[in-house]
């Protein structure tokens, strides 16, 4: 199943929290942003908006990794099957496919 169905599964079939909301608008809104700065976004102090992430992904696991999609490559991290991230500048970026998903389901902002 593509991810982008799969996200889209994910989300509509359990809707995010207010603060999951806070967390991925952070991230669609701040692309190749660390997770200081998301945290910031957030009115967090430290690092603490990359944990959010990945409960967010844990508390979906069984839509986003569905099928061994959880397998390598993006996925390796946890919260893989939502953004991208470049350890060269520690920066998080959402992946197109969880975009798309999210924007079809009203999650975040239209472009």
């Amino acid at each position: 199943m593509p991810d982008v169905v799969r996200i889209r599964q994910a989300f509509a079939a359990l809707p995010p929290s207010a603060t999951e909301l806070r967390v991925l608008r952070a991230l669609a809104e701040n692309p190749g942003r660390d997770s200081v700065f998301l945290s910031r976004v957030c009115g967090w102090h430290g690092a603490i908006w990359h944990t959010h992430l990945a409960a967010i992904c844990h508390r979906r696991m069984k839509w986003l990794f569905a099928d061994g999609a959880a397998g390598g490559g993006a996925h390796d991290f946890l919260y893989g099957s939502l953004a991208h991230y470049d350890p060269a500048g520690a920066a998080f970026t959402m992946r197109e496919e969880a975009e798309a998903a999210l924007r079809s389901l009203g999650i975040i902002a239209p472009h």
